[in-house]
């Protein structure tokens, strides 16, 4: 990216918009101004065009917003993300080590349940250059992990383009099968709406058949369920 103004309006603007995406979503705006740097020249370090095309204050600001952005970390953020996330971030400069400290805890929380070849080769290489000896050292766990990331872990990621990154790694474009349970409580959600609001008795058998399942219910399924009796109570008071 050879027009530092150019650089400067887009980092400015993702900055507007950027609380509050997924956490998928920024890891990939991320990969992008990696990409845009990496491709504005051919002979310069990427820590080099950091310096010459952004003023070092600004993009430090930047980069700390972005970090402040990184909640996911107590939502449940996938390793895939976290990885992604310190990587592009390491990349760009950043070397916090707080954040990093932040980081190596996460990991060492999640590690023993990832799976090392659902995540990326490249990034875990670059996340134990981003962490340091030290840092990996008091969390040998998260070493560990790390080393088999590399070893078994997917291949060639770090080529993809970060939409095509995101499109493959994001959560919400894989469909996860109802459980049988779950899909008893979406029967018993189609059967209240076809009975008749006038039927209070069977609302309510229907709603106790809800309630004893809710616990395995989906979150989805119950507002939908609260809105559907709510709705039929209602028409049924207006005919009275």
């Amino acid at each position: 990216m050879k027009d530092m103004r150019v650089y400067r309006y887009l980092r400015n603007e993702f900055a507007k918009t950027a609380a509050g995406i997924p956490m998928i979503q920024l890891c990939a705006a991320l990969k992008c101004f990696v990409r845009g740097l990496v491709e504005g020249g051919e002979t310069q370090s990427l820590d080099e065009q950091v310096q010459q095309e952004l003023e070092r204050e600004d993009m430090d600001a930047f980069l700390r917003f972005c970090v402040e952005n990184l909640r996911g970390f107590a939502n449940g953020m996938e390793v895939k993300c976290v990885l992604a996330a310190t990587e592009s971030l390491y990349q760009l400069g950043y070397a916090s080590p707080e954040f990093h400290e932040k980081v190596a805890r996460y990991l060492a929380s999640k590690c023993s349940s990832a799976s090392p070849s659902a995540n990326s080769s490249e990034s875990a290489n670059t996340v134990c250059l981003a962490l340091g000896e030290d840092l990996l050292d008091r969390h040998p766990e998260v070493h560990s992990f790390l080393l088999e990331v590399e070893k078994c872990g997917l291949k060639g990621e770090a080529t993809l383009p970060p939409t095509e990154w995101m499109n493959k790694n994001d959560p919400a474009n894989f469909i996860t099968p109802l459980t049988e349970t779950q899909q008893e409580g979406w029967n018993i959600i189609n059967r209240m709406v076809d009975t008749r609001a006038s039927d209070t008795e069977k609302l309510t058998a229907l709603a106790n058949e809800y309630v004893a399942i809710v616990k395995s219910t989906r979150v989805d399924d119950l507002k939908c369920i609260s809105l559907v009796f709510s709705r039929k109570r209602f028409s049924n008071r207006i005919r009275y």
